[in-house]
Formats: C-alpha cells, sequence, structure tokens
C-alpha cells in the first residue's frame, strides 16, 4: 500500500528519489517516508509535537506555539541516518523501519513569548 496522494511530497536524497507524508497520528507526528515507485520497506520516524502553553487570565493554558517543524532539509537527515541504521528501502515484505527520533533532532527551546511571557511546554494526550 502506498502514501496518500494528498500531502505527499518528494524529495532526492544521494540521485534517489522519495517520497514522504507527516501523519499527525495519537499525539505524535510520524513522519513517513517510501522509496518512489519502489514496493520496499516503509521508514516512519517518530517526533514530539512540543506544544508550547500560555497560561492565560482566567488560569487556563492555551497552545501559542508549536516548536517542531520537519522541513526538507530534517527529511534528508532522518533518510541519511535510517540508510546508516540499515533501513531497505527497496526490498519488500520486511515489516516498517522505525524509530523515535525526536532525540536525533532536537529543537530550539523558547522559554519566553515575544511579549516576554514565560511559557512552558506540556505534553497533553
Amino acid at each position: 500500500m502506498g502514501l496518500p496522494k494528498k500531502g505527499t511530497r518528494t524529495i532526492s536524497v544521494d540521485e534517489t528519489t522519495y517520497q514522504w507524508v507527516i501523519s499527525n497520528d495519537s499525539g505524535y507526528m510520524w513522519l513517513i517516508v517510501e522509496q518512489k515507485d519502489t514496493q520496499g520497506q516503509r521508514l516512519c520516524a517518530g517526533f514530539r509535537y512540543h506544544n508550547t502553553y500560555l497560561d492565560d487570565e482566567a488560569g487556563d493554558w492555551r497552545c501559542v506555539l508549536q516548536q517542531r517543524l520537519i522541513s526538507p532539509s530534517v527529511v534528508k537527515s532522518v533518510i541519511l541516518l535510517a540508510l546508516k541504521r540499515g533501513w531497505k528501502p527497496t526490498q519488500g515484505r520486511l515489516g516498517i523501519f522505525g524509530f523515535w527520533a525526536d532525540e536525533e533532532f532536537p529543537i530550539a527551546q523558547v522559554s519566553t513569548s515575544p511579549a516576554g511571557i514565560p511559557l512552558q511546554e506540556m505534553n497533553i494526550h
């Protein structure tokens, strides 16, 4: 089963074309990658959202910033790391090659809003 057409992007890494999509599932972002035009092993790399919340005057927490961005440069780095770790994008019937990528690709921590108000990162599931 291939990736959905909607939201799928392509990227070339070392003269090989891959297609990728971000799946927002169960409180996490999953980067899903396949080699284009191949029924090989699928790569799934997991990331936390790193939502940042602000305590407003009413005492309610509201999300003011989502710090995680999975850019094409991150996708390329994940592909290269997965290949180094043994991902086989041209071989079928191997099951999913997955790993938790959040620690491998840290984000810059933001501790205050643009207005100088202290922010707090929270995991809400």
